[in-house]
């Protein structure tokens, strides 16, 4: 359903809050070549976040306290 909709809306990018119920998206919008922002307010290694980090173009945290965030998800967006 998910698919779908993101194939119907056709969004330019796709800011996600986080959680389980946005990993669909997040990963309907990777495979379609959508950049995806994934602001976290902590970095941690939750199931959502294992989940939609590879396919997050890129992620922002407030406190950067992981060694285990790929460092071409980290900085600002271009």
């Amino acid at each position: 359903a998910k698919q779908k909709t993101v194939k119907k809306l056709k969004p330019d990018v796709v800011f996600s809050k986080g959680g389980f119920v946005t990993v669909p998206v997040v990963i309907a919008a990777g495979q379609r070549k959508i950049p995806t922002i994934y602001p976290r307010i902590r970095y941690d290694s939750g199931s959502a976040n294992k989940i939609c980090i590879p396919s997050a173009t890129k992620v922002s945290v407030t406190s950067l306290n992981s060694e285990n965030l790929p460092a071409d998800k980290s900085g600002p967006y271009r």
